[in-house]
């Protein structure tokens, strides 16, 4: 076996993660489908504006605010790595909109708690 193929092994092992060469754990998904998905997000927004404009702003805010600090201090070389994790955690803050466009889909009321 070779150290590739181990390693492999052992990151799938770890993980839990399968190989994707089953033909029945592939998604063959058509290239049209992300737009389908902001077609339903873009319905989502229209019909619940207010939770997805202050989830918007909030993450406009937040990325200017780094921005501003980071040039202001003369930290601007830092800049791509506080954007690149605020793109990681950006989907943790976004559950509730999930959550919106999961009750919408239901025809379930949307809670404003």
């Amino acid at each position: 076996m070779m150290q590739d193929e181990k390693t492999v092994r052992y990151i799938g092992e770890l993980s839990g993660i399968e190989e994707t060469q089953n033909p029945q754990l592939q998604r063959h998904l058509p290239f049209s489908t992300p737009l389908i998905w902001l077609k339903r997000g873009w319905s989502d927004m229209v019909t619940q504006p207010l939770p997805s404009l202050a989830y918007g702003v909030a993450v406009f805010a937040l990325s200017a605010i780094s921005v501003w600090i980071l040039v202001r201090y003369g930290r601007d070389y830092l800049l791509f790595p506080v954007l690149s994790g605020l793109l990681i955690v950006a989907p943790f803050f976004a559950t509730g909109l999930y959550l919106k466009s999961r009750n919408l889909a239901e025809k379930k009321p949307v809670d404003r708690k």
